[in-house]
C-alpha cells in the first residue's frame, strides 16, 4: 500500500516536472522497474545546485545528482551511465510521511523556480 502511494505522488511530482520546457525523467519507461519513491529528472539549462537552492527557499527539500555517489563532488557514473546530464540532475523522494498535498506543491514551485533560473541565464 505505502509503495502505490508513494508511486502516484512519484508519478505526479514528474508529471508536474516534465510539463517545463527541457524536463525529463530518467529512469525506466516502465513503472515497474522504478524505485516507487524516487524521481530523477534532468533539466536542460541550468545545474542542480541553483535549483536546489531556489526549491529550499520555497520549502522543498530535493537533492542532486544519484543517491548512490551523494557524497562526491564527481559526477555521478550511474546518471551518466543511463545517459543523464549529472550535472543537471534533481532527485526527488517520498516516503511514509509525504502527502499529496506535498506532491501537488512540487510543481508550481519547480516550474517557477526553473523558469526564474532560465531567465536570470538568458
Amino acid at each position: 500500500e505505502e509503495a502505490a502511494r508513494n508511486a502516484a505522488q512519484c508519478d505526479r511530482i514528474a508529471a508536474d516536472a516534465t510539463a517545463v520546457a527541457g524536463v525529463t525523467r530518467v529512469g525506466p519507461a516502465d513503472a515497474a522497474r522504478r524505485l516507487p519513491h524516487l524521481v530523477c529528472l534532468t533539466v536542460e539549462g541550468v545545474e542542480a545546485e541553483p535549483i536546489l537552492l531556489a526549491l529550499d527557499q520555497r520549502g522543498i527539500a530535493v537533492h542532486s545528482g544519484s543517491a548512490c555517489s551523494s557524497e562526491v563532488l564527481e559526477p555521478s557514473p550511474v546518471l551518466e551511465v543511463m545517459g543523464a546530464d549529472a550535472e543537471r540532475s534533481v532527485r526527488a523522494s517520498v516516503g511514509w510521511s509525504s502527502t499529496a498535498a506535498d506532491a501537488a506543491a512540487f510543481g508550481p514551485a519547480f516550474a517557477d523556480a526553473v523558469t526564474t533560473l532560465r531567465a536570470l541565464r538568458a
